[in-house]
């Protein structure tokens, strides 16, 4: 994404416009991974030695394929 966005992750995530997120509706998880979904949004997450982070965000459900994620790493 900071490729794309030609700039710092920190500051090209502000431009990708990525939803608040909203009420956590469902939160499910799959050994080291999870989904979380929010009245907003659907983000993942992945387990690591200091614990949990988002791994995709700003995701929307293609059906039967997989989600399209706005930010992914």
């Amino acid at each position: 994404m900071a490729e794309s966005a030609q700039g710092e992750c920190e500051t090209a995530i502000l431009d990708e416009g990525i939803p608040a997120g909203g009420e956590v509706i469902a939160l499910r998880q799959y050994g080291t991974q999870a989904q979380a979904r929010m009245s907003d949004d659907t983000a993942f997450l992945a387990e690591f030695d200091d614990g949990w982070r988002v791994v995709a965000a700003a995701c929307v459900s293609q059906g039967q394929r997989p989600y399209q994620c706005k930010v992914k790493g």
